[in-house]
């Protein structure tokens, strides 16, 4: 009887339900190939968020989607939550309530002095993309901007094809060495391309949840022993 005791136990163990976090393509911090995660906010995760959380008896496991799918299996619970994420101005989401990564955003542009330069009218019909998650768009552009979001897997490779094939005249972007990441890997296209820092405002990023659960709550103990967060470069 104690032996099939012990073997129920241990089957038990080894089906502990797994809590999936989703996370997108953002290199070089997260880098997605061939379905392997790696990057720093990988390292810090497996590092110090899973070794915290085992010590909670909870397994947590961080996968790849497009950004459109994570969304959606949030709502439908297929995963506990999205890793880095803006925080929307709305509240259908649960937020950490400590930040992973700080992000400071920039523009991006083959011809970024020229557009820079337009200092009364700026901005004025320069058709843009940006990353996901709600930006304070209005705050940077004025209404005649023409904002185009992305949800590509690689956000940063997509908007610079879309750059040279003139669908947008700028980028703007949270990851600037992201950028710099996929410029060089493909130097000889994007070598003309070039990023400034826009505003002093650094955006956060957080876990989103699609309510306060006990994983939510475990999930903010760790990262207030995981912290410092990770910066997101100059």
């Amino acid at each position: 009887m104690s032996l099939f005791i012990l073997m129920f136990l241990q089957f038990n163990i080894m089906v502990a339900k797994s809590h999936d976090f989703a996370v997108i393509d953002a290199s070089p911090y997260v880098i997605v190939e061939e379905s392997k995660l790696s990057g720093v906010v990988i390292d810090h995760f497996n590092n110090c968020i899973v070794p915290l959380m085992n010590k909670k008896s909870l397994k947590v496991e961080l996968r790849s989607y497009p950004f459109k799918r994570a969304i959606n299996y949030l709502k439908k619970g297929e995963v506990e939550g999205i890793y880095l994420y803006i925080k929307d101005r709305s509240s259908k989401y649960s937020y950490s309530t400590k930040s992973v990564l700080s992000l400071k955003p920039s523009l991006c542009s083959d011809e970024l002095d020229k557009i820079i330069s337009k200092k009364e009218s700026q901005f004025d019909g320069v058709r843009f993309s940006h990353f996901h998650g709600e930006y304070p768009i209005k705050e940077l552009f004025n209404s005649k901007a023409k904002p185009l979001s992305i949800s590509s897997d690689n956000y940063a490779y997509q908007a610079l094809r879309m750059l040279k094939a003139n669908r947008i005249n700028a980028i703007y972007h949270p990851l600037p060495a992201a950028m710099e990441y996929e410029k060089k890997k493909h130097d000889d296209l994007y070598y003309d391309v070039k990023c400034k820092r826009i505003t002093n405002k650094d955006i956060p990023l957080h876990v989103a949840f699609q309510k306060k659960t006990k994983i939510y709550n475990q999930m903010n103990s760790v990262l207030d022993k995981c912290l410092p967060k990770i910066t997101s470069g100059k």
